[in-house]
Parts: C-alpha cells; structure tokens; sequence
C-alpha cells in the first residue's frame, strides 16, 4: 500500500518532468527526493510557466525589446466591466463593489486611461454615496454595515476620482467616530474589521489610510497603542501575520509596514534583519514572482502585495539609519512618495557596492537595470513573469498560467509592475517596449502618485 501511494504521489510528476525546460540561471525548485502534494503542484507551476519563458528566451537580445504589455486589451476588459451589468455568478461579490470599482480604476489610472474614469465619475460617486453609512464609514453595498476593508477601497476610488465632488461625499465626522468605535482596549490593542468583527493588522492599515485620506490624522486618540500591537504580530520568521501568533503573510506583512509609516513610528521596529530576509525569500527563484507565504505557488497579486513592500522597506531602513543601498541615501516624504533632500546625506557614499551589480537574476545584458537605485528584489524577473506568465489572451491579468483572469489580479499585478518600473530618485525600469510603462503608483496606498 505504501509503495502504491507513493507511486501515485510521483507518476504526475513524472509526466510533467518530461516537459520542463531548463532556463539558464533558473534554479528548479527541490524536492530533495521526497516529493509532496506541495511540491507536485510546485513542478506543475514551473512547467507552465517555464513555456511561456522559453518561446521568448531563443534569442533572448530580440525578445526582450519585444515583450509586449497588451495594453489595449486590458484596457477594453476594464471598460467593458465599468459599462455592463455583471453576471449572476458575481453576486458573491455583492458585498465588495467598492473593492470592485477600486479594481477597475486602479488599474485603469494605471493604464493612463482617466479619461474613461472621468466618464463614470458621476455614477460611481452616487454608487459609493449610497454605500456610506450613517454612523461613519462604508459598506460593501447599499445598506450594508460599514467595515473597513470598503471604507478603505471606497476612498480609493474617490481619491482616483479626486473631484471637490467625489471628496465631498466622506462625512469626516462620522468616519472618526466610526473608526474610534473599532478600536480595541482589551490589552492586546488592534482594531476590528467590524462593529464586533475580526481583529487584524488589516484593520490597522485599512482604518489609517482611510483617515489619512480624510485628513483626520495624527489623532493620539486614534492611534495610541497602535504600534505596540503591529510590532507583536511579526512572527519569528521575519514577516508579519494578522494577530500575534499567527503564521507570517505577504498581505499582512505589507499591512503592518505601511501602517508603520503611517503612524510615523518606524523607529520603534527593532528586528530588521529577518523581515528583510523573509522578505527577498518570498521571490520565486524560478518563476520571477512572488509566493504569499512560506512553501506555497507563485501569485500575479503579490507582485504588489510582497513588492510594494521593499519600498516600505526602503523606507524603514532609512529611518533607523540602516544604509545598505544608495536609495537608502534618501529620505522620503512618505505621503506623497517624494525624494527629501536631507543636509548630511552625501549622495557620493560609497556603503552600497552590493547593489551596484547588474538587476536582475537573469541579468546578461540584454536586460535594462537601474543605475545604482534598486529595490532589493529582482525587478526584471518581476516583470519578465507578469508580461510572459500572467497576461490572459482576451484581456485582464491572472494570478499564473492556467488560472482565469479577474478583476483583484489585473489591479494589483499592474500595481506590481509599476512598482518594479519606478524608483523614488525619478529612474525608470522597463522590460520590453518603452510603451509597456505604467503610471507611477505610490507603494503606500496603492494608488496613483499624483492621486495622493
């Protein structure tokens, strides 16, 4: 019986092993000869993805001024979804459609089409009114209850929007109170999702950026206690779970970042070092993007999710004084995402030989690379895998080869790509054609910089 189980654990990926291919400076995930559920649905994922490499590595000097970003392709899935009424599949969704609109706008600013935002402005201004609740903040619908996941996702939007009419719709008032109602004073601090909700770093990030947004911070009432609670939920691996004690994830580890410099208190973070380890860890060495967690499958999302985070990061280390890269020679006004000139910085510092190398796992000359300013990921092997890998034939981003495209993966893949594009000092990084360059997007909100 044994011998029977393992045979049928190894026999896919014995089919699939006869169709990898090699790509130099690509090293394969290993199994060490044990090989599990896990690392059977790893092998299928590089095989998938490892074609969609190959037809463009045969003459990798052409392919790579040759990758295309299908622009308008995207653009049409965008529109289209805006203009039409959505399938009865998508009404379990009901309770997301800020979440939904966010998508599709993001993505579209991105894409430079404001002007097809512009033209649904009116409508989605009176969509997003009628999701507000009475006591402060928004809900996924009409006459929903206010949570902080919409609340966040609908000021998004409104900041896309960045009308005196869209703006005016926010009751500051109210949404204070809302916001000051979820806060927890049971010792452990936090905030909850909902009037009697779930309690994670979510929350936290969510509720700040909203108010930022707002204009209701700093608020000591507000954010007092707040800090203390993010810095426990980092767990002993180096990233960031959604309570203390739980297991380490790209999403909350992003949360707990950007909530860090929201409240202006990145001083307090002590433990560095294994959040920039986790961090660079998280990047598949294979497919060139980014995995949620420990041990599980590349994801398109965290292109953003786990790349956005490194600006963060930059961010941190430049505030307790950590130089390890030149653009850790800058200090940023983090609400707009701007270079500050700060005196005593010299710009001529030689403390980042490290990274004056090429970017780029794959780095062979043919790739374009930052000039002494790059991320602490590779940024071309971000790209190369949402250009190859995550761009569905018909329009829209996915999450990897195989999967359907949607709404959540075409916003935050793009996201992730205009992170891997843009740096802080005005530098630019684009695989394939100049036109494949996105708008520049601000880490910290996940929306464009000039909407902040």
């Amino acid at each position: 019986i044994l011998n029977y189980l393992i045979y049928i654990i190894q026999y896919p990926i014995k089919i699939f092993k006869k169709d990898m291919i090699e790509l130099p400076h690509r090293p394969r995930y290993n199994d060490d000869g044990k090989p599990t559920k896990s690392s059977t649905e790893q092998e299928k994922t590089e095989v998938l993805v490892g074609k969609r490499l190959h037809n463009y590595r045969l003459e990798q000097e052409k392919y790579v001024q040759n990758i295309p970003l299908k622009r308008e392709s995207h653009v049409a899935y965008l529109e289209k979804t805006l203009e039409e009424s959505q399938p009865s599949y998508m009404v379990a969704l009901d309770a997301s459609r800020p979440w939904m609109l966010y998508w599709c706008l993001n993505a579209l600013d991105l894409l430079g089409k404001y002007d097809i935002i512009k033209s649904h402005s009116h409508k989605i201004i009176r969509m997003l009114s009628r999701c507000q609740h009475q006591n402060g903040g928004f809900g996924g619908g009409p006459h929903q209850d206010a949570h902080l996941a919409p609340t966040f996702a609908a000021i998004n939007c409104l900041k896309i929007i960045g009308t005196e009419e869209a703006m005016g719709i926010i009751n500051k008032e109210k949404l204070f109170t809302f916001l000051k109602s979820l806060k927890v004073n049971d010792g452990f601090g936090g905030m909850r999702m909902h009037q009697d909700g779930e309690i994670d770093i979510r929350a936290i990030y969510c509720g700040l950026a909203a108010a930022t947004h707002a204009g209701i911070l700093p608020n000591n009432e507000l954010t007092k206690g707040l800090t203390e609670h993010i810095i426990q939920c980092q767990r002993f691996e180096g990233g960031f779970g959604a309570y203390p004690g739980m297991e380490a994830h790209g999403g909350y580890t992003f949360c707990g970042l950007a909530a860090l410099l929201l409240l202006n208190e990145l001083e307090k973070f002590e433990d560095t070092d294994s959040l920039t380890q986790w961090l660079v860890f998280r990047q598949c060495s294979f497919e060139g993007g980014f995995q949620g967690r420990t041990n599980k499958l590349v994801d398109g999302c965290y292109s953003y999710w786990q790349g956005a985070a490194f600006p963060l990061l930059s961010a941190l280390l430049t505030a307790k004084k950590e130089t390890i890269t030149k653009s850790e020679l800058i200090y940023y006004d983090y609400i707009n995402w701007r270079p500050k000139n700060v005196q005593g910085l010299n710009e001529k510092d030689d403390n980042y030989d490290l990274f004056d190398q090429p970017s780029g796992i794959l780095s062979q000359g043919a790739y374009p690379k930052f000039e002494n300013g790059e991320w602490l990921f590779d940024e071309t092997g971000l790209q190369e895998y949402i250009l190859l890998a995550c761009q569905h034939s018909m329009g829209g981003l996915i999450d990897k080869p195989g999967m359907h495209r949607d709404l959540y993966h075409t916003c935050y893949t793009l996201s992730g790509l205009s992170v891997s594009q843009h740096h802080p000092t005005g530098k630019t990084l684009v695989l394939g054609k100049q036109e494949n360059l996105l708008r520049e997007i601000n880490p910290l909100f996940g929306i464009c910089k000039d909407r902040v």
